[in-house]
């Protein structure tokens, strides 16, 4: 079935080219959702919109803990609504480390319950952070494609979404 909005003359792209370099220009070169880390945020200038970007990497490497530390830039830093599709961990589970990493205590702290009056504050101020700020986490075991899709969507028209982080890709359904 042909689809028009997938194609565009000569004029339209000269326009929409035009559109992004004023866009790059007035963001006074930044160009993406912050990563976070300084030396990737230089040279991939960003989270850029419509692109997709791939973490791979051995397992038990810190890919979560990049991801999450992504979505605290995005939803908390930046502001972005985002959206978080966790595929093997519960949205307690990382409520949990997204607590501690915005208030830089070590879980470990919590669980043997040595936390000193500055880290009860910090993780307050954390949690205080993360209500303020506009994320969803989906927590659905082996989703679809065409479910993430729709949720996805359903959050554009509704609230704004303007980020979208899959944890575990390996997992999702094709149908």
């Amino acid at each position: 079935r042909f689809r028009a909005e997938y194609f565009h003359d000569s004029i339209e792209s000269v326009h929409l080219v035009k559109e992004e370099i004023a866009r790059r220009i007035a963001s006074a070169g930044k160009q993406g959702i912050s990563m976070g880390i300084n030396d990737l945020d230089c040279r991939l200038k960003g989270f850029k919109r419509s692109e997709l970007t791939l973490l791979a990497a051995r397992p038990s490497v810190g890919k979560t803990a990049f991801s999450l530390h992504c979505m605290i830039q995005s939803a908390v830093m930046e502001r972005v609504p985002t959206l978080y599709q966790s595929i093997e961990m519960s949205a307690a589970s990382l409520m949990m480390r997204l607590v501690h990493s915005l208030a830089n205590v070590p879980m470990a702290n919590v669980e043997d319950n040595i936390l000193n009056e500055n880290q009860e504050l910090a993780i307050d101020q954390a949690e205080t952070r993360l209500a303020g700020s506009s994320f969803w986490i989906d927590e659905s075991a082996a989703p679809s494609i065409a479910q993430i899709s729709a949720r996805a969507r359903r959050l554009k028209a509704n609230s704004g979404l303007g980020f979208i982080i899959i944890d575990y890709l390996q997992l999702i359904r094709a149908r």
